[in-house]
């Protein structure tokens, strides 16, 4: 790579996910979302607590409880899927009732022990323990910018683009990459 004298570098290594410090969060029982939901990981456990209520959170909690799991989403905001079309929020929010997914908005996870996620109310303090056997974790992305970093210097053009830049939608990473390649 160092001979490599490229016109132009377009970086898009996508996202990685956001893993919080909370108490016992990189347990072996703890999963990532996108990871149950390419089937790179399954579940065997009834009850699975979902940390972020997002439309990762939301759709995972579908996904599961339709294989029969007992699903509960723990959102730290007042309402699930806020960053969701509102005709689609509303479709999915509907599919998580029919599922009976418990669905707890204003509530941020405290800590995880061997079955249970602690969690407290953001506005009254009060604290409820919840039974997990798997905790899938769905709390965002952060841009994956190692590579951009590594290829520093080989290119006097570096492009970073799609969630690599900033984590948004698929839409905004192809129009990004047409947008560099045309102007290129």
């Amino acid at each position: 790579m160092d001979k490599a004298k490229p016109d132009a570098i377009i970086v898009a290594t996508g996202a990685r996910p956001v893993m919080p410090d909370i108490p016992g969060l990189k347990d072996a029982k703890s999963v990532i979302a996108w990871d149950v939901l390419a089937n790179k990981t399954k579940l065997m456990d009834e009850d699975v607590v979902i940390l972020g209520g997002g439309i990762v959170g939301c759709e995972t909690a579908e996904f599961l409880a339709r294989q029969g799991k007992k699903v509960t989403i723990v959102e730290m905001l007042p309402a699930l899927a806020q960053d969701m079309e509102p005709l689609n929020r509303r479709v999915l929010l509907d599919e998580l009732k029919k599922y009976a997914v418990a669905m707890l908005v204003g509530q941020k996870a405290l800590e995880i022990n061997d079955n249970t996620v602690m969690v407290v109310n953001t506005v009254t303090g009060e604290r409820q323990s919840i039974q997990a056997g798997h905790v899938v974790v769905a709390l965002g992305a952060e841009p994956d910018q190692s590579l951009a970093e590594a290829l520093e210097g080989m290119s006097d053009k570096v492009y970073i683009i799609g969630d690599c830049l900033e984590p948004r939608t698929t839409l905004d990473a192809v129009k990004e990459g047409f947008l560099i390649g045309h102007g290129i």
